[in-house]
C-alpha cells in the first residue's frame, strides 16, 4: 500500500506536485520575462575581414525564476537569457545573492548617472 504524501508548497510556487514522488519535487514560481538589448563586441580583425566596423546589437528575454527543491530551504533565481538563434546561457544565484545584486545595480547605475 503506496502512502499518501502532502507536499506544502511555498506561496509563489505555480506547480501541481500530484502524484509527484516527494524527493523529485521542485518548487517553481512563475517566470518574468525582461526585455534587454546586448551587445556582441566584434574584434578589430573580424572588422577588418568583414568590411564593417560596428559591434551587433540584440535583443534577448531575460528569463527569471525563483525555485527551490522540496528536500531543502535554500531558494535559488534563474536568470538566464538567450534569442531564438542561440541557445541561452544563464546562471542560478541564491537568494539572498539576487537581492544583493538588485541592491548594488540600482546604486551603480544611479552612481555612474550622475
Amino acid at each position: 500500500m503506496s502512502e499518501l504524501v502532502t507536499i506544502l508548497c511555498p506561496r509563489w510556487c505555480i506547480e501541481d506536485h500530484a502524484g509527484e514522488p516527494p524527493e523529485s519535487v521542485i518548487h517553481m514560481s512563475h517566470t518574468q520575462q525582461v526585455p534587454l538589448i546586448s551587445v556582441a563586441r566584434v574584434s578589430a580583425s573580424h572588422r577588418q575581414a568583414e568590411s564593417t566596423g560596428a559591434d551587433e546589437l540584440r535583443a534577448v528575454e531575460c528569463e527569471i525564476t525563483l525555485y527551490r527543491l522540496a528536500s531543502s530551504s535554500d531558494e535559488w533565481v534563474y536568470l538566464g537569457w538567450g534569442s531564438p538563434e542561440e541557445p541561452g546561457t544563464g546562471m542560478e544565484i541564491s537568494r539572498e545573492s539576487a537581492e544583493r545584486l538588485v541592491q548594488k545595480l540600482t546604486a551603480f547605475i544611479k552612481k555612474v548617472g550622475e
